[in-house]
């Protein structure tokens, strides 16, 4: 099944390329008319944070988030995600709402009343977690957090698929050739700018790490098709001689291929079941980089090297074909020069 859809690709190279630009431009349109759907974490938003003894938290980490969720359903309220973080001593658990003044309202309650009970638990004669004084201190804001991407981190993002891209060129460039080298370079780089533009066209919620998705999808990208580069070589080196189409038909390692997505592929779900509601969508957006990395690899490289192998063999063909037409003129030339002094010399 996979051979016959490598087969009716393999001859369509431009068309290709022609699709992946048109996909790439309408991407980048959208996104400029629309704008970028972003995560949670780069919206505005409300956030409560409690912060406790690094000690106490690990010993009390479940009652401290039973506490505060239960404030949270009695004020009518859920957290889009939670974070956690260590500074010094201390361990800070913040949890993000949703941005709003109705929400903040809500989230200000909490906080005075989360106060209150941490004040009794943490209390030695009350003791109701039976530990010494331990403060506990929440506090709520109001953040208007990052809205967009900044251009640097675009910038660093589009100068690594490009740099990747190079690389991967120079290097094929100068162990395959550089047909090959071309093909390696103009694949990471469609591999990377592809992904992007499907996330972008999906309306994953992207986040600051998304962006690297395009620089690993390159580097994925430029590994795959050295796979089938490897095989191309080898087919090249045996004495059976194949066209150019036939050549990179055979030449696709789909089974390295389609192993490697596959085992990548559950990974990154395993991952997405496990993680936090932000690791999830940076998932979700790897999980389709590795489809659209998958798809080059499969299809776009074959019916790339068939079209840039065949320019190169036709050119060579008509080169040659040159090269015997003008040897054929000259000999012609020289045969009738002879032929001229002959009768001359007869003559005399």
């Amino acid at each position: 099944m996979m051979n016959k859809l490598i087969s009716k690709t393999a001859n369509k190279g431009v068309l290709l390329s022609i699709i992946l630009a048109v996909v790439i431009a309408v991407s980048v349109v959208v996104s400029a008319i629309f704008g970028v759907s972003y995560a949670a974490t780069l919206s505005d938003a409300n956030t409560l944070t409690v912060t406790v003894n690094k000690t106490f938290y690990t010993t009390h980490e479940d009652d401290i988030k039973s506490v505060c969720e239960a404030e949270f359903t009695k004020q009518g309220i859920s957290d889009s995600y939670t974070m956690t973080s260590l500074i010094g001593d201390d361990r800070e658990l913040v949890y993000v709402f949703s941005a709003g003044e109705e929400t903040q309202k809500k989230v200000n309650a909490a906080k005075t009343a989360l106060k209150a009970t941490f004040e009794n638990k943490t209390n030695v004669e009350n003791g109701a977690w039976k530990d010494d004084i331990v403060f506990i201190t929440v506090t709520s804001a109001s953040e208007t957090l990052l809205a967009n991407w900044p251009v640097s981190y675009v910038v660093r993002a589009s100068v690594a698929v490009a740099v990747i891209a190079v690389l991967a060129f120079a290097y094929t460039a100068i162990r395959y050739g550089l047909i090959s080298g071309a093909v390696a370079g103009i694949a990471t780089f469609a591999g990377g700018a592809l992904s992007m533009a499907v996330i972008l066209l999906t309306r994953i919620p992207v986040t600051n790490s998304t962006l690297y998705i395009a620089a690993i999808a390159a580097i994925l990208t430029a590994v795959l098709t050295l796979l089938s580069l490897n095989k191309i070589r080898a087919s090249l080196q045996s004495e059976e001689e194949q066209s150019a189409q036939a050549l990179a038909e055979n030449s696709v390692a789909c089974k390295e291929i389609l192993s490697f997505a596959a085992v990548a592929g559950v990974a990154l779900v395993l991952v997405g079941a496990v993680a936090t509601w932000s690791t999830r969508w940076f998932a979700l957006a790897a999980l389709i980089a590795l489809i659209a990395t998958t798809a080059i690899a499969l299809f776009y490289v074959p019916a790339l090297y068939a079209l840039l192998k065949g320019a190169s063999d036709n050119k060579a063909l008509k080169n040659a074909t040159y090269g015997k037409q003008l040897a054929a003129k000259r000999a012609a030339k020289a045969a009738a020069k002879n032929a001229e002094e002959s009768v001359e010399q007869d003559a005399e």
